[in-house]
């Protein structure tokens, strides 16, 4: 136990939080985090090695992905700013980005609806701006949303890059870094990727990451000019399966 906790909190220390795990009484609940100052404290009951793990982990990604700073060579990911407003309206006003990636209108100018939305994206805590970062400008956002559909833990992503920066492999590079930490580091599950059909590049992206088709969902929404309703292909990935201990040979 004490080599699993001092992973997690090595992770932590990482990313510039600061925890320390304890015990928690008999009858509190098997897993909780609470405050000490700066200090998160995660407290978790006496359990068997594999529970512990798994509970810690579940822990670990409720304090860190709402404080995300994810570096890659050459993006910065961060909880999207006030200031980010301005570059997204390229995504945002574009008609086929807007399309492919949310299936609406695009805004025709930063009013107080295109506000809102902006406002909407500051308050989600795994909601982030992929950022250029010798500039920290950014150039487009990647989202996480709880999917509670399943019977094991399940996070469905969501991105888009603004259309002057597409193919230069920055969704890809944003992609790689989060589902390495998700899948490999805070042992999420499995995450999910919805696609509209049309939307070709990341249908082929998706599929490089090495996420796998799980299905259509059959008009999941109307298009933006709201006279049809529009398919989503659906795509997985699982986390890797842990190898078995080998048994002693025995003669």
């Amino acid at each position: 136990m004490e080599e699993i906790n001092r992973h997690y909190l090595a992770l932590l220390e990482r990313f510039g939080i600061p925890a320390r795990i304890e015990e928690a009484p008999k009858r509190a609940r098997r897993m909780n985090v609470v405050k000490d100052g700066d200090i998160f404290v995660i407290r978790l009951r006496p359990m068997e090695k594999e529970y512990h793990l798994e509970f810690l982990a579940y822990a670990v990604r409720e304090i860190l992905l709402p404080r995300l700073v994810l570096e890659t060579p050459r993006l910065r990911l961060r909880r999207v700013e006030a200031k980010d407003a301005e570059p997204l309206f390229e995504g945002c006003s574009d008609r086929n980005t807007a399309y492919l990636d949310w299936g609406d209108q695009p805004f025709e100018e930063m009013d107080g609806e295109y506000g809102r939305l902006m406002e909407k994206y500051r308050s989600d805590k795994t909601r982030y701006a992929i950022c250029l970062k010798e500039e920290d400008r950014a150039i487009g956002v990647v989202n996480l949303t709880v999917n509670d559909d399943y019977a094991v833990e399940v996070m469905e992503l969501g991105y888009n890059i603004v259309p002057s920066r597409q193919r230069k492999g920055y969704a890809r590079e944003a992609l790689s870094a989060l589902l390495e930490l998700l899948l490999e580091e805070l042992r999420l599950d499995m995450v999910l990727a919805g696609i509209v059909e049309k939307n070709e590049a990341s249908l082929h992206l998706i599929r490089e990451l090495g996420f796998v088709f799980e299905g259509r969902r059959h008009k999941a929404f109307w298009d933006c000019e709201g006279e049809e309703p529009v398919d989503l292909l659906y795509f997985y990935r699982e986390r890797a399966q842990e190898p078995e201990p080998c048994a002693e040979n025995t003669v």
